[in-house]
């Protein structure tokens, strides 16, 4: 049976005798608006609800670690240093993900600060910069499984950012800024920090000394 509001206060008691049955709709203009039912359900539906939580990275990269224990793979990703600087051609958020953070995950045994941290994240950013070096990192190695998992983990836990006009008019200045400094930095680095500038992240990153001078909030989970 469906209910309108003011049937629904009025024959209050029917309304939860009937719910003992069936759940019971409660509706205004058309449009539900509130349900009954037994306690029973509420309390099945809030331990549904709990198993539907995401993992958090600690637990979704342990999986990552078992799986590249079966496929007999190790993910590695070149430092920036080693690799050409140019990069042409290649939700709520509180913090931007570098990607040495995600190599580190995803290492047999990573730092156990690392994993701490992991453990109390479930969401985060991360820059086009990460996306294009996860790629580079995954091309230089193919395997589906691990493509997929990483497919998978890209679109459950990051918020991917762009370049956008105003990161690239941060970028310049933050690069300007350093050079009349004598401080040298890679495009990628300082692309990542004037996306953390802009979008109001924190950083997360083992490369501390390589973001310093950049003007943005730095939080290293490593033990060292």
């Amino acid at each position: 049976m469906t209910w309108n509001i003011d049937e629904a206060q009025q024959r209050f008691p029917e309304l939860l005798d009937a719910a003992v049955q069936n759940p019971q709709v409660i509706y205004q203009h058309n449009h539900p608006v509130a349900a009954v039912i037994r306690a029973d359900l509420w309390q099945e539906f809030l331990s549904w609800k709990a198993q539907q939580q995401p993992q958090s990275l600690a637990q979704t990269f342990a999986e990552m670690r078992q799986l590249c224990t079966e496929e007999d793979y190790t993910f590695e990703l070149s430092p920036r240093s080693d690799r050409p600087q140019s990069i042409r051609g290649s939700r709520a958020m509180t913090l931007l993900c570098d990607t040495n953070i995600i190599s580190e995950l995803c290492k047999p045994q990573p730092n156990q600060g690392v994993i701490a941290w992991s453990a109390e994240v479930t969401l985060l950013a991360i820059s086009v910069i990460t996306l294009e070096e996860i790629g580079y990192g995954l091309s230089a190695k193919p395997n589906t499984r691990i493509q997929k998992w990483f497919q998978a983990f890209l679109s459950t836990y990051c918020q991917i950012l762009p370049i956008t006009l105003e990161i690239a008019e941060c970028a310049g200045e933050l690069l300007g800024n350093l050079r009349t400094q004598g401080i040298t930095c890679s495009p990628a680095d300082i692309i990542i920090a004037a996306t953390a500038q802009v979008h109001h992240l924190t950083l997360v990153t083992r490369n501390t000394r390589n973001f310093q001078n950049c003007s943005v909030q730095i939080l290293n989970p490593f033990r060292e």
